[in-house]
Formats: C-alpha cells, sequence, structure tokens
C-alpha cells in the first residue's frame, strides 16, 4: 500500500487537483462509510508525504486542533438547541470527520503538488476559457496563495517560540496582544522577500505559466480509479 502510495505521487497534478475537488464534493454526499473509505485511502498517502515534509506533521496537528473546535462548538450549538444528545454528538462527530478528512484532502495536494504545478493547471484548465494573458495572472495569485500556507504556519511558530524565549513570563492577554503583532511582521518581511523572489526568477510572465506536463499511461488510470472511487463514496 505504501508502495501504491509513493506511485500516486508523481501523477500528473491535473488528476491530483481533480481528484481533491471531486472528493471534497464526495465527502459532503456521502454516510459514515464513505468518509471511512475516503480515510483509508488518505491514511498512506499522507503517511508517506508527512515523513517526507518537515512542516507537514505541525499542519496535521494544527488541522486535528482547528476540527476538534469547530466539532466541540457544533455539538455545543446541538445541546443548547434541544437537540438529544446521541444525535447531537453522532451528528458533530460525522461533521468532524468530515471537516478533518477534506483538509487532509488539501494538506495531500499541497505535500505532493507544487505551488507552481497548480498554477500552471489553472493556466491549462482556464485560458480556453478567459484567455491567457487573465489565466496567467490568475495561476500567479493562487500559486502564491498555496505558497504562504506555510509560511504563515511557520511565523505563528517562530512568533510563538520567540515569545516563550524572551518573554518566558508573560500572561495570557500579554501572549494575545504581542502574538498578532509579532505574526504580522514576520508575514510583511516573508512578503517582500516573495515579492522579489517573483520578480527574480521571471514568473511575473505569461511565459512562465505555460503548461508542459506530459500525459502518461500511469496517469489515465489514476484517473479511472479515481472516476470509480469517487463513484464508491457516493454510493455508500
Amino acid at each position: 500500500m505504501t508502495d501504491t502510495a509513493r506511485q500516486l505521487l508523481h501523477v500528473d497534478p491535473r488528476v491530483k487537483i481533480a481528484a481533491v475537488l471531486l472528493l471534497g464534493v464526495a465527502l459532503w454526499n456521502t454516510g459514515w462509510w464513505g468518509v471511512a473509505l475516503c480515510g483509508a485511502m488518505l491514511a498512506p498517502i499522507l503517511a508517506v508525504t508527512i515523513s517526507l515534509r518537515e512542516e507537514a506533521l505541525r499542519m496535521f496537528k494544527g488541522f486535528l486542533w482547528f476540527t476538534l473546535f469547530w466539532t466541540l462548538l457544533k455539538l455545543a450549538l446541538g445541546l443548547i438547541g434541544d437537540v438529544p444528545g446521541i444525535v447531537s454528538m453522532s451528528g458533530a462527530l460525522f461533521f468532524g470527520a468530515r471537516l478533518f478528512l477534506l483538509l487532509l484532502l488539501g494538506l495531500a495536494l499541497f505535500l505532493t503538488t507544487s505551488a507552481r504545478q497548480i498554477g500552471q493547471s489553472l493556466v491549462w484548465a482556464l485560458r480556453p476559457l478567459i484567455g491567457r494573458e487573465r489565466a496567467w495572472r490568475m495561476a500567479l495569485t493562487m500559486a502564491l496563495m498555496v505558497h504562504f500556507i506555510p509560511q504563515c504556519i511557520q511565523a505563528i511558530h517562530l512568533a510563538r517560540q520567540a515569545l516563550a524565549m524572551r518573554i518566558p513570563s508573560a500572561g495570557f492577554y500579554r501572549k494575545m496582544v504581542l502574538l498578532p503583532q509579532m505574526i504580522l511582521r514576520f508575514m510583511g518581511q516573508k512578503t517582500w522577500n516573495q515579492t522579489l523572489a517573483v520578480t527574480v526568477r521571471g514568473l511575473d510572465s505569461a511565459a512562465a505559466w505555460s503548461s508542459s506536463f506530459n500525459w502518461e499511461p500511469r496517469d489515465a488510470w489514476a484517473g479511472c480509479l479515481l472516476g470509480l472511487f469517487v463513484l464508491g463514496i457516493l454510493l455508500l
């Protein structure tokens, strides 16, 4: 199973993006068995990718805490609304499982596909509809958004680490005041560095986003398996 997951890392990025979009829709239109099937498919892929990227485990934990917060909030709202406890708990767990898997789908795409590949796939899909000029600008915007996800997480981690080292006795209120300021300062520096990087690498032109994908037989097989997998989730 791990070898299969490793092979999926090298599938055409257009197939991976389509997989995330279709599975995301299928997750919100299936039952517990469909959620379990999607989780079983994602587990080996994430096990491989998390071992390859240092920040992946940190992102996984962040998504887990994010899901826990919204699951508990949904449970609390259900209990306040006089919904029976068993029903509220079941609904909250089902909501949390789908939300967590949806976040993991995005994480798997981020870990297995570079921001530039996502941008090139977007240009390939949008160029016939809106033209080359507008397509590459949208691709650059999307690539920067994807690239800044780990940058934001790293900025939060660095801000918390710096605050713990410099002001270890800071109370909760002071931390909540200082942390946003430090994070914004870190992100401001990264934004300037990213702007320079885009200019130096020539990514601010249409030529940099022309796709050079090579469709191979494994991509066709992966696409067929994806269709069958999504259909199976929708039927469960």
